[in-house]
C-alpha cells in the first residue's frame, strides 16, 4: 500500500504532512545532469519572456514514460513547452541549487522567498550585468527540472517577480514552486540541483492556469492548490470539486 498516496487524500492544511507525502522515488541521477556552477548567458527576450520553439527542458530526464504529462507524475520524460528566456542583462547560476537556510548569504540584505507552493524550493543566483535594477518575471507554468530522477520537478503557478539589484556579487533569492511528482522527494537542500526548464504546454496544467488567472492565491491555499495539481499529475485530471475550490478564490 502506498502511504504517500493515502496521505495525498487527507484534507490537511499542514505543509509538513505534504513533505512526508512527497517522499520516495527511485535513486540515481538523470541523464544530462547538472552543470559546473558557472553563470549561464542571458536570453535576448524581455523581462522573463518566453522564447520561441519547443523544448524538453535541460538537464532532466530520459525520453521514456508518461507522454500524456511529460515530466509529471510517474513520467521520466523531460517536461515540454516554450523555452524560457531570462531578461537581457541577467545571468543565472547553472545549475540552480536547491534552497536551504544558507541560500541568502549574511552579507546580502535580508531577501524573503518569493512564489507559492514550497515542496520544490530553489535558490536562484542572479547576476545583473547592467547599470540599473532589472525586474525578472517568472511566468505561470515555468518548470524547474530536477537533475535527478529521485527529485521532484517543480512548477510556478502564479506570476512571480524578482527585482535584481546592481551589485558586484551574485544576488540570491529563494523561489518556491509546486511539486509535479508525488512519488519523488521534495527539495532537501543545496545538494538538490535543477535546470530552468520550459514554460509548460501541458493542456491540463494550462487549464489550471486559466482557472487561476485573475485570482489571488494566498499561503493558506497553497496546500489545497498542491492537491489540485496532484489531481492532474497523479489522478487523471481536475475534478468538479477542484474547479469549485478555484472558483471560490
Amino acid at each position: 500500500m502506498n502511504v504517500a498516496r493515502l496521505l495525498r487524500g487527507l484534507a490537511v492544511p499542514a505543509l509538513a504532512i505534504a513533505l512526508v507525502a512527497c517522499g520516495g522515488g527511485s535513486d540515481g541521477p538523470a541523464p544530462g545532469g547538472g552543470g559546473t556552477g558557472t553563470p549561464s548567458s542571458s536570453g535576448s527576450g524581455g523581462s522573463g519572456g518566453g522564447g520561441t520553439g519547443s523544448t524538453g527542458g535541460t538537464g532532466s530526464t530520459g525520453s521514456t514514460g508518461g507522454a500524456a504529462h511529460a515530466g509529471m507524475g510517474d513520467s521520466t520524460a523531460a517536461p515540454t513547452g516554450q523555452a524560457f528566456a531570462w531578461p537581457q542583462g541577467v545571468q543565472v547560476d547553472d545549475p540552480v541549487k536547491g534552497d536551504d537556510p544558507f541560500c541568502v548569504p549574511p552579507e546580502q540584505p535580508a531577501t524573503p522567498s518569493v512564489g507559492h507552493g514550497g515542496l520544490v524550493r530553489v535558490c536562484l543566483g542572479l547576476h545583473n550585468t547592467g547599470l540599473v535594477p532589472i525586474t525578472v518575471t517568472l511566468p505561470p507554468g515555468l518548470v524547474f527540472v530536477s537533475n535527478s530522477l529521485a527529485g521532484q520537478n517543480g512548477v510556478v503557478l502564479t506570476v512571480t517577480t524578482i527585482v535584481v539589484p546592481v551589485t558586484s556579487t551574485t544576488f540570491y533569492v529563494p523561489v518556491h514552486a509546486y511539486c509535479l511528482n508525488l512519488g519523488r522527494h521534495n527539495t532537501a537542500g543545496s545538494q538538490d540541483t535543477y535546470q530552468t526548464g520550459p514554460v509548460t504546454d501541458d493542456p491540463s496544467v494550462l487549464e489550471l492556469l486559466a482557472l487561476l488567472q485573475g485570482r489571488q492565491v494566498t499561503a493558506a491555499f497553497d496546500f489545497k492548490l498542491q492537491q489540485i495539481l496532484w489531481d492532474i499529475t497523479e489522478n487523471g485530471g481536475l475534478t468538479q470539486a477542484d474547479r469549485d475550490a478555484l472558483a471560490a478564490l
